[in-house]
C-alpha cells in the first residue's frame, strides 16, 4: 500500500454512515436510487490544495472529464478535505474558500457531481496535495482506494465499477 493513501479516523463506522448519507441524498432529477447489481458510488476526495498544484489541478480534471455525465451526476460524490485551521484562517473561511473554488472549477470546467466540504474533518489529508478515488463497491462489501492521476487501466476498472 501506498503511504500517499488517505487515512480513515473511524472508518467502518464514519464511512459507512458518510456512504448513507451520499446515497440517500443523490438529487431526483440524477434518476432512480442506485440498484446494487448495477455498479457502485465512487467518492472523491479533494484536498484543498490541490487547486493550487498545477499537476493535482490537472489529474483531477482528468479524472472528471473520462467520467461521463450522467454517471458523475448518478454514481460520484465529492468530498473537500482541507487542512486545520490556522492562526490566519478559521475553520469556517477555509471552508468557504474551498466551497467557492469549487464552484467555480466545476462551472469552467462541466463537472457534475456534488461535492460536501468536511468540516469536522472526519477524513484526513493525504501527505501530499492531491485527490482520490474512493469505491464503494456495497454489493462486495469492499472498499478501493486510488490516487489520482488514474493509469489508464485503472480509469477503465473504475468505469467497469460504475457501469458505463
Amino acid at each position: 500500500m501506498s503511504e500517499r493513501r488517505p487515512r480513515f479516523r473511524r472508518s467502518g463506522t464514519v464511512l459507512g454512515w458518510i456512504a448513507a448519507a451520499f446515497l440517500s441524498a443523490a438529487p431526483a432529477a440524477a434518476g432512480p436510487p442506485p440498484d446494487p447489481e448495477r455498479g457502485g458510488e465512487c467518492l472523491v476526495l479533494i484536498d484543498l490544495d490541490a487547486f493550487y498544484c498545477g499537476l493535482c489541478l490537472e489529474a483531477l480534471l482528468a479524472f472528471c472529464r473520462a467520467i461521463p455525465a450522467a454517471l458523475q451526476e448518478s454514481r460520484v460524490r465529492g468530498i473537500l478535505i482541507h487542512r486545520p485551521p490556522s492562526a490566519g484562517l478559521s475553520g469556517a473561511e477555509i471552508l468557504r474558500i474551498a466551497r467557492k473554488k469549487w464552484d467555480g472549477l466545476r462551472r469552467a470546467h462541466g463537472i457534475r457531481f456534488p461535492v460536501l466540504a468536511d468540516e469536522a474533518r472526519i477524513f484526513q489529508r493525504p501527505e501530499k496535495a492531491g485527490a482520490s478515488v474512493v469505491l464503494l463497491d456495497v454489493p462486495g462489501g469492499a472498499v478501493r482506494t486510488f490516487l489520482l492521476p488514474l493509469k489508464p487501466a485503472e480509469v477503465a476498472e473504475v468505469l467497469r465499477f460504475l457501469r458505463q
